[in-house]
């Protein structure tokens, strides 16, 4: 089923507004930039579609539903730098279970890295997942994105997969062969950003990256179960993980945040400003708005 089509069916099932908004949201973190460029050629530059669309929609009569989903499509495909004909990294997801997802384009692994995303609250990397996607090269990198439905930092695990942050990274490999890559990178935004770290040294990672992520101070990862996340930075990345800790120029907290990770491990700080004005938590805004996050991701993960 097209995306088109399974979108159509998914309008039909909306009986308020709140639930049309409800499965936009949805939308953006789960659909690809073949996807997004599939909805946003039927969707805002034809008529073809709205003209015939037979599936009722309860939330809203066919001129406002249009009107509605031409104005979210457009600033989606504004951020994923896809609205001028530019052509679609060729990602496909793969479901691998609950809350992980495996983005490729199916070519050899072994020429390629493997980042592995930890997102968090809001269950992306603070961007729409095709418009992250679309910043990095399909055919040098794969992308493994990892959900936390507990919203709690991933330290009671992922559902079905471990039910705690150490058990998550034994039960992995069960289901993912990460051995398969020449490399590999973890990256973590707000919540997922010091387990992305934490995870990374697990890991053996080439590169860990916090963005706007918690202190290793953060009591909530005072964990009786297991090893504090003091505890696993103090035993170092034995100089295989290079470790990034990113953070808005205007917020403290983040920025105290990486200044306290480095007080266990070797840390390259990289602050975000923006002259146009303050730049807060979602450090990865900027650089997108700008047309820049492929050149900062190739920069730093080194694709």
């Amino acid at each position: 089923m097209s995306i088109v089509d399974a979108l159509d069916r998914l309008f039909g099932q909306c009986q308020t507004r709140n639930q049309l908004n409800a499965l936009l949201i949805k939308l953006e973190v789960n659909i690809t930039p073949q996807e997004l460029a599939d909805l946003w050629r039927t969707l805002f530059l034809s008529e073809d579609y709205w003209q015939s669309r037979q599936t009722p929609c309860a939330a809203l009569p066919v001129s406002e539903l249009r009107d509605v989903v031409r104005a979210w499509l457009s600033k989606f495909v504004w951020l994923a730098r896809l609205r001028n004909g530019e052509i679609p990294q060729p990602f496909i997801c793969k479901t691998l279970g609950p809350n992980v997802k495996f983005y490729t384009d199916d070519g050899d692994r072994r020429s390629k890295s493997l980042l592995v995303g930890f997102t968090g609250q809001v269950h992306r990397l603070l961007v729409p997942v095709a418009a992250f996607l679309q910043a990095v090269p399909a055919q040098r990198a794969d992308v493994l994105i990892l959900q936390d439905p507990h919203k709690d930092g991933f330290r009671r695990g992922i559902p079905q997969l471990a039910e705690s942050f150490q058990g998550l990274f034994a039960a992995l490999p069960r289901i993912f062969e990460f051995h398969a890559y020449e490399r590999s990178c973890t990256i973590g935004t707000s919540g997922g950003g010091l387990p992305a770290v934490l995870g990374g040294i697990a890991m053996g990672a080439n590169i860990a990256m916090s963005v706007g992520g918690n202190s290793p101070r953060d009591p909530r990862w005072n964990n009786p179960q297991g090893p504090s996340a003091q505890a696993i930075l103090s035993k170092g990345p034995s100089g295989a993980t290079e470790v990034i800790s990113v953070f808005g120029a205007d917020h403290e907290k983040d920025r105290l945040a990486a200044r306290e990770l480095s007080q266990f491990v070797r840390v390259r700080m990289v602050e975000i400003s923006d002259p146009r004005g303050k730049v807060g938590h979602n450090a990865i805004l900027p650089i997108v708005q700008q047309g820049q996050l492929a050149e900062f991701l190739q920069q730093n993960f080194r694709f």
